[in-house]
């Protein structure tokens, strides 16, 4: 039985398979919204796509699913920012202090208004 035939039909294109036929297929279910899905082929090793497949199996979703799922955690993981970076800007020694200073005389001199505008 081909890949095809063991999972069931989800939104997109499921790796390795044509049903999406060239067309594009509604999303549901996605954190992103109702987004067109439109069908994608990736080359994935194989010992790394039957891992995905067991993966996905044990938590009784599609291939398909399963990677769009890990895609969105890996995007959102890398737009938090990194442990201790607030604390990092909140210390300030006499060097940063002076060059903000000297930005500061810079921005203002070169101002071509009478002062910064009301807000």
């Amino acid at each position: 039985m081909g890949t095809a035939e063991r999972l069931p039909a989800v939104a997109g294109a499921c790796l390795g398979d044509r049903r999406g036929g060239g067309r594009s297929v509604q999303a549901r279910d996605d954190a992103w919204g109702r987004l067109e899905a439109p069908p994608t082929s990736l080359h994935i090793p194989q010992p790394l796509l039957t891992e995905v497949d067991r993966r996905a199996r044990h938590l009784g979703m599609s291939r398909n699913r399963f990677i769009v799922r890990v895609l969105q955690k890996e995007i959102a993981d890398q737009t938090r920012w990194s442990p201790g970076f607030f604390e990092r800007l909140a210390e300030v020694d006499a060097e940063d202090v002076e060059a903000v200073r000297e930005l500061e005389r810079s921005i203002r001199s070169a101002r071509t208004r009478k002062g910064p505008p009301r807000l």
